[in-house]
């Protein structure tokens, strides 16, 4: 076995940052590795460069060789998981100073470099939005393909999809896009966070085993030899998540942040994935409080019960949309009334969120003929009146608008101006501290900020609910409270409901419509009694063989 001393000579680690004091550090991780960490920081206070926002720590962390099994860091919504992703994103800057580390010291192996450190995460979802550009130059940043992208776009299906503009594709496809482009830079450091939101079940499967294969080191056979596994083995993944099933076997290192911002790292140890979960959640310390079916009736008040059940709110005939190349909705005819409540099935590019758009926002592309929602009446800014809404398309606009926002003005938007209204749905939520609602949008985390879309939403007394994705970024607690209270809302209220997910197990009992949608295409349109999950999948697998 090569001597410990030996290894760390010939390791040659680079020493930086504020204290610079890591050799305790070092020898520690050598105690139980040969290896020393790729990466790691000591005594460090981490926060975002604006002062105002709170900072984690003092606190360790490393992250081992990628021969010792994958990372995961695991904690609540608002714990601070993203903001020890930035931190360690921008150790692989050229500076010799990190803009996120207030104080403490890291280390990083000797090569470390600009590109040693790829990240997929909401904001990075963001950033390629607002560059824009073909799939092809997204993923090649401008060149040409490599081997490995190109073995990785089919196996992701974006072959036929790489002349596409990047904002004329759906938010599963675009996540496609970052994981393809960061598992091709083949980087030291690959950062998943909440990387598997958005895909649908065949994708998720595919990056599961992606994932695996990346810890593992990659075989010549499994990139048709365009890539060795010399070259591909030396990969770690830090993985965040708040899904169980996430948590590939070959994940082996676990770090969950506390409450107090305090980290603490252990072996894995053969946990299952979900008793990993719920020892970052604590899931046993309170249980969940919901409101009352009287209390929410109380609040929606009586309006739609005054309407017929016939009346339709939804009027879509032979609607067809294309934006340039690319069919969104092919000659799609549907009719949605009164008290329904609707799921929209289908793969990643379906054309889901689209659909789901059209219902709450005003396109001046569709004439009236073809698209009716509840009489088109339409706000000042082109969002549909009475129309709640909620998705990643809408999480991404508020981020990028960034205007100084608070979470009351956030609900102001959506079309609810009491304050008094803001702090009881916000209650519903689980945010019981009434000066949350003064918070600026753009302080709280992604699972607190898409927590704050959804309380808009429901704020404003809506006939039609729009909810698309809307568990994206949520840990467990909060999926199971917004779940259950969606339940609720449908038994108390003759609500319209519109409701897209890629995750069975969180289809609502109340659901009684489904619309599958291939390729823009309904292949099924009617009761939930009757719909055929085995004949809509073999259609789209005969649309994926043409």
């Amino acid at each position: 076995m090569l001597d410990r001393s030996i290894a760390l000579a010939r390791f040659a680690p680079t020493l930086r940052g504020a204290k610079r004091k890591l050799a305790s550090a070092t020898c520690r991780t050598l105690s139980s590795q040969i290896l020393p960490p790729i990466i790691a920081l000591e005594e460090a206070v981490i926060g975002y460069p604006d002062a105002k926002t709170r900072s984690l720590g003092p606190f360790h962390l490393s992250i081992a060789h990628p021969s010792t099994g994958g990372h995961v860091l695991l904690g609540k919504n608002g714990s601070g998981k993203s903001l020890v992703a930035y931190t360690l994103a921008s150790l692989a800057l050229d500076d010799d100073e990190s803009a996120y580390l207030r104080s403490g010291s890291f280390y990083t192996e000797s090569n470390w470099h600009k590109r040693a450190v790829a990240k997929v995460s909401f904001q990075s979802h963001e950033e390629l939005l607002a560059r824009g550009g073909t799939v092809s130059k997204t993923i090649s940043d401008g060149g040409n393909l490599s081997k490995a992208a190109k073995f990785l776009v089919v196996r992701f299906g974006l072959y036929h999809h790489l002349h596409r503009q990047v904002n004329t594709l759906s938010t599963g496809e675009i996540r496609k896009v970052l994981l393809i482009r960061a598992l091709a830079t083949r980087p030291r450091l690959l950062i998943l966070d909440n990387a598997f939101d958005g895909l649908d079940i065949e994708t998720r499967e595919t990056l599961k085993d992606l994932v695996s294969r990346t810890i593992q080191g990659f075989r010549p056979d499994i990139l048709v030899q365009a890539v060795s596994a010399k070259a591909t083995a030396h990969t770690q993944v830090l993985l965040m998540t708040h899904r169980a099933e996430e948590i590939v076997n070959d994940i082996q290192h676990v770090t969950i942040l506390n409450d107090d911002g305090s980290l603490k790292t252990k072996a894995r140890n053969r946990s299952s994935g979900e008793s990993l979960l719920n020892q970052a959640m604590g899931v046993d310390a309170e249980p969940i409080s919901l409101p009352s079916i009287s209390e929410i009736r109380s609040f929606w008040g009586k309006e739609l019960e005054s309407i017929p059940d016939t009346t339709a709110f939804i009027r879509v005939n032979g609607l067809q949309l294309e934006k340039g190349d690319a069919v969104l909705l092919r000659s799609l005819n549907w009719s949605v009334k009164r008290g329904e409540r609707w799921l929209i099935a289908g793969r990643n590019g379906a054309g889901k969120s689209t659909l789901g758009r059209l219902l709450a926002m005003q396109d001046n592309f569709i004439s009236n003929e073809r698209f009716s929602v509840l009489s088109n009446k339409i706000s000042c800014d082109n969002h549909r009146i009475g129309v709640g809404w909620c998705s990643t398309e809408l999480h991404l606009q508020l981020t990028l608008e960034n205007n100084g926002r608070t979470v009351h003005n956030v609900f102001e938007h959506a079309g609810s101006t009491s304050i008094d209204t803001s702090n009881t749905i916000l209650a519903w939520l689980g945010f019981n501290d009434t000066s949350f609602s003064t918070r600026l949008f753009s302080s709280l985390s992604q699972g607190q900020q898409k927590l704050v879309l959804i309380g808009s939403a429901i704020a404003s007394r809506p006939h039609i609910l729009v909810l698309d994705e809307i568990t994206q970024g949520l840990d467990s607690v909060h999926r199971k409270r917004v779940l259950c209270l969606l339940e609720l809302i449908c038994e108390a209220t003759h609500v319209t409901l519109v409701y897209i997910t890629h995750h069975l197990e969180e289809i609502l009992p109340s659901i009684t419509h489904i619309l599958h949608l291939v390729r823009g295409e309904a292949v099924y349109n009617g009761p939930v009694q009757a719909y055929d999950a085995s004949a809509a999948k073999s259609f789209e697998q005969s649309k994926d063989a043409i």
